[in-house]
């Protein structure tokens, strides 16, 4: 079961613009689980929680108010974070009412979109179910793995976080492509390359994404497979 006491998540970020005295700060949030519900994974744009043999759900990341004499800037910080969530959450389901009238098979199948607690997920399996992969494997993979870009670029979309943690495989094998909260228009700021922190920027040096982005990420995937280190 998952720790019903939550757990704490180090994060830094800009510091609020009343109280900047420098670029960053480390601060600690304690995040809560729900109840009764095994922990599969945990992200960025939320948490995944094993429902039953064949569905999962994809929560919000729900944070634990701060106390009432919390400082302004403790209060700053919870307010940002869960709304940075929630809207990882609804643009996530963006995408999936585009994608419900649109189904891929090599990108992930939600069973239901509209409940206040996330999205259900039908179950795939993860990269580490699969012991050394034979090249031909791997091949498919990154054909399948196109395939299902090239279904979400076709609806001018661009998925902006192609990684090894977002690809997911069927019971026959196949690679499909998971997690939209990322997901935008092409167009919108690639807001990878601000990141200063990043050699090689996750989307490429392009200052809005597109289907190139998508393609300069898949390639970085491609290297960290066959070669066993990230770009």
């Amino acid at each position: 079961m998952a720790d019903r006491a939550g757990s704490e998540i180090i994060k830094t970020k800009p510091i609020p613009p009343a109280t900047q005295s420098s670029d960053c700060i480390t601060f600690t949030i304690k995040s809560q689980f729900p109840l009764d519900l095994e922990l599969a994974g945990a992200g960025a744009s939320g948490k995944v929680y094993k429902v039953d043999e064949c569905i999962v759900l994809k929560a919000l990341t729900v944070y634990e108010p701060p106390a009432s004499d919390a400082l302004p800037r403790d209060q700053w910080f919870y307010a940002s974070e869960t709304l940075f969530s929630s809207r990882l959450m609804k643009d996530e389901r963006t995408v999936f009412r585009l994608l419900e009238k649109r189904p891929h098979r090599n990108i992930v199948e939600a069973i239901d979109i509209d409940h206040a607690e996330g999205i259900y997920l039908r179950k795939y399996l993860p990269l580490s179910e699969f012991r050394n992969p034979t090249q031909s494997s791997r091949i498919s993979w990154y054909q399948d793995i196109i395939r299902g870009l090239l279904h979400l670029h076709n609806l001018r979309i661009a998925h902006s976080d192609v990684r090894l943690d977002n690809v997911l495989f069927d019971s026959q094998g196949r690679a499909l492509l998971c997690d939209f909260s990322s997901a935008c228009p092409f167009g919108y700021p690639n807001l990878a390359c601000s990141h200063a922190d990043l050699s090689i920027p996750t989307n490429g040096p392009a200052e809005t994404l597109s289907d190139a982005t998508d393609r300069f990420a898949l390639a970085s995937l491609v290297y960290q497979m066959e070669i066993g280190t990230k770009p």
